[in-house]
C-alpha cells in the first residue's frame, strides 16, 4: 500500500519536478526495505506488482537473491523466462542463458511462431560460444551442447525455407494443416524429409536436407538432380533456364559434395547435352558448372575423365566427339576470359603448361577420326595453344 501511495502521488506531483524527486527517492527506499524481507512468499507478491505496474525489466535492476528463484517459479510465462534468460546474461552466467532459450525455442507451452523459435536458437547459439570461449575444465561438454545447438539451427532453418516454399503455395486445406505443422513446433530432419520435402516433392529442399543431414545416398542425390534436369525439358528456353537453377544451387551449395557432387552433374548435365545436341550451346554443361562456383580447372579435368571414361553413352564416338566439342569451347572461352583487360581471374591462376599438354594431346587424336566438324574442333585447338604459346 505504502508503494503504491507513492506512486500514486509522483503521477500527482506533475510537474512539480521536485517533489516528484523527494516521492521517487522515498519509494526507492521502500524498495530496498522490502528486498531486505528472506520471506520468498513476499517477494513473490512484491515482484509480481512491480511488474504488473513497471517495465517488467525493473525487476533486472534489483539487488535480489530471490529473482532467479521467482523467474523460474510457477506459474510460468513467457515474460518470466524471458527475463530468466537476460538475468543469467546480466550476471556473466551466459550457459545458463543458453540453456534456459534453447528450452524456451523448443518448449510446446506457449505459442510461438516459428520465426521466434529461430531467434530463440540464435540466442542460445550466441550465448554458448560466448561461454566457450571463457570456460575452463567444462569445454568438451560446453562444445557438445554447443555443437547440438548449431545443428538445431541449421534444421531449423531448412524448416523455415520448406514453411516458406510451402506459404507460396496455392491454397488448400492440405496446405494449410502443412502449415500449421510446420509452425507450431520444431521438427527434426527426419520429419521434414518424410513429411514434407519428400511428400510435396520439394527437389531443392531434398538437396538441402541432404546436405544439412551430410546425408550420404549418391543414388537418391543422383535421382533428384535428374528430376530436376527433367523438370525444365518442356520448357521454352530449357538451357537458360536449367542452367541458371544448377548455377544458382551450386552457388549455393558449393562446396558439398553430398549436395551438388561434381562427379554425378558433370554426366547428367553432358548426357542431357548430348540428348538435345541439337538445340544445346556449345559448351553448356561446363559452363553451367563454373558458374556454379567449381574452379574452371576442375571443371575441365571432370569433363576430360568423362570423355576418357568410355561409360555410356560416352562410349560412341560422336559422343565422344561432342565432349571434346564442348571441352574446346569452354578452354577458348575462359582462355578469352583470362586474356581479357580487367578480368576477375589472374593470368597465373590459368594452368597453361597442363592446358597446352592436353591440347596437344586432343589434335592428336583428332588426326585418327575422320568425323564431321573436325576441322572446327581443330581450328579452335590451334588457336588455343597459339594464345598460350605467346601469352604465357
Amino acid at each position: 500500500d505504502a508503494l503504491k501511495g507513492y506512486e500514486d502521488g509522483v503521477k500527482e506531483a506533475g510537474t512539480n519536478t521536485e517533489l516528484a524527486e523527494e516521492l521517487d527517492a522515498a519509494y526507492n527506499r521502500i524498495i530496498d526495505v522490502a528486498l531486505l524481507s528472506q520471506d520468498f512468499v513476499f517477494h513473490s507478491y512484491l515482484y509480481d506488482w512491480l511488474s504488473s505496474t513497471r517495465d517488467h525489466t525493473y525487476l533486472l535492476e534489483l539487488e535480489s537473491p530471490f529473482i532467479e528463484v521467482y523467474l523460474k517459479h510457477e506459474p510460468q510465462s513467457l515474460e518470466k523466462i524471458e527475463l530468466l534468460w537476460q538475468f543469467y546474461v546480466q550476471n556473466g552466467n551466459s550457459l545458463k542463458a543458453a540453456q534456459t532459450l534453447a528450452d524456451l525455442a523448443e518448449s510446446t507451452q506457449f505459442n510461438l511462431p516459428l520465426d521466434k523459435r529461430l531467434e530463440y536458437l540464435s540466442l542460445a547459439v550466441g550465448n554458448a560460444k560466448s561461454n566457450s570461449a571463457s570456460a575452463v575444465g567444462r569445454y568438451e561438454a560446453i562444445g557438445e551442447f554447443l555443437t547440438d545447438l548449431e545443428e538445431k539451427l541449421e534444421v531449423a532453418n531448412v524448416q523455415l525455407e520448406i514453411y516458406g516454399y510451402l506459404s507460396g503455395q496455392p491454397q488448400s486445406a492440405e496446405r494449410d494443416r502443412s502449415l500449421q505443422a510446420l509452425g507450431s513446433v520444431l521438427l527434426d530432419i527426419s520429419q521434414l524429409y518424410r513429411d514434407y520435402a519428400d511428400r510435396y516433392n520439394l527437389l531443392e529442399m531434398k538437396l538441402l536436407i541432404f546436405h544439412t543431414s551430410e546425408h550420404r545416398d549418391p543414388a537418391m542425390v543422383t535421382a533428384v538432380w535428374q528430376e530436376i534436369i527433367n523438370r525444365y525439358q518442356s520448357d521454352p528456353d530449357p538451357f537458360h533456364r536449367l542452367g541458371g537453377i544448377v548455377s544458382e544451387l551450386g552457388r549455393r551449395f558449393y562446396p558439398s559434395e553430398i549436395a551438388f557432387p561434381i562427379d554425378i552433374l558433370s554426366e547428367l548435365l553432358e548426357t542431357h547435352a548430348l540428348r538435345h545436341r541439337e538445340s544445346c550451346p556449345p559448351g553448356w554443361a561446363l559452363r553451367v558448372l563454373a558458374e556454379g562456383n567449381f574452379p574452371h580447372e576442375v571443371v575441365l579435368e571432370y569433363f576430360h575423365r568423362l570423355k576418357e571414361s568410355g561409360v555410356p553413352p560416352f562410349q560412341d564416338p560422336a559422343a565422344v566427339h561432342q565432349i571434346l566439342y564442348d571441352i574446346t569451347t569452354f578452354i577458348a572461352e575462359w582462355l578469352d576470359e583470362v586474356l581479357r583487360p580487367g578480368s576477375r581471374y589472374a593470368k597465373s591462376s590459368f594452368p597453361a603448361d597442363k592446358v597446352d599438354q592436353l591440347v596437344t594431346r586432343y589434335m592428336t587424336s583428332l588426326q585418327s577420326n575422320a568425323i564431321a566438324n573436325n576441322d572446327v574442333i581443330r581450328t579452335k585447338l590451334t588457336e588455343i595453344q597459339s594464345k598460350i604459346r605467346n601469352r604465357f
